[in-house]
């Protein structure tokens, strides 16, 4: 249900949906965090979400893992 708010406009919102989403597993949620990653704009935004997904076990794929 809360993936449909995963990404938000805000920019605390995302970093708690992203820490519930991928403590789920749930589908897409690699490609909507790497998207984030490539798009924030301040280290501490990208040390966060790199710190996330490091744990994020299932929905990888080659081309997201490169």
């Amino acid at each position: 249900r809360i993936t449909r708010y995963y990404p938000s406009d805000d920019e605390l919102l995302n970093r708690e949906l992203c820490k519930i989403l991928i403590y789920l597993e749930a589908p897409g949620v690699a490609r909507k965090t790497l998207d984030l990653f490539a798009d924030a704009t301040t280290q501490q935004q990208k040390i966060h979400y790199a710190l996330c997904l490091r744990t994020l076990k299932t929905g990888w794929t080659p081309a997201l893992r490169a």
